[in-house]
């Protein structure tokens, strides 16, 4: 698959040996290569938008580096917030959300909505990107909408909340 052709690129290493644990689950190789993979793009991506990425974020991380950085970690640390180069107040923020583990669903629900919406606000941030491996649930999206129509009549307009899934 992807992370094989990847690994005979030298995109990255990862021994068979070494446990990767994010969230408190264990993750295959596939499954780590993919987060890796998405959180490197959306990096990536950044720069090109004109964003400043973070000190401790490097668009050139290797399998190896992503590892040893997030191991044992949970989905908030994932978290990036960024500014344009050419205008500081120009911010966004990037979630990785997932589902608590007692849940019976693999989507993100509404209370995680809330919580972005928050940290949103903590930081007066009016754009941000939601990466999730399932679709939102259907109140997310809801709470997504009222949310924007909210943030619109306080003159906010370009505030703006959007989801993407993972994968393919």
């Amino acid at each position: 698959g992807e992370f094989e052709a990847a690994r005979r690129r030298g995109a990255g290493k990862m021994e068979d040996d070494e446990p990767f644990e994010f969230n408190n689950v264990p993750h295959t190789k596939e499954q780590t290569w993919e987060l890796f993979s998405v959180r490197k793009t959306i990096l990536e991506m950044l720069k090109d938008r004109g964003y400043n990425l973070p000190v401790e974020d490097d668009e050139n991380i290797t399998v190896a580096g992503y590892r040893s950085r997030f191991h044992g970690k949970v989905d908030k640390d994932l978290t990036i917030l960024v500014q344009k180069i050419a205008d500081f107040d120009q911010k966004m923020m990037i979630f990785f959300p997932s589902p608590p583990p007692e849940a019976t669903t693999r989507r993100v629900g509404a209370e995680a909505v809330k919580h972005i919406h928050e940290k949103m606000n903590a930081e007066s941030v009016r754009r941000a990107i939601i990466i999730v491996e399932r679709p939102l649930m259907g109140h997310a999206n809801v709470l997504i909408e009222v949310k924007t129509e909210e943030q619109h009549e306080l003159g906010n307009l370009d505030w703006r909340g959007e989801g993407f899934l993972r994968s393919a």
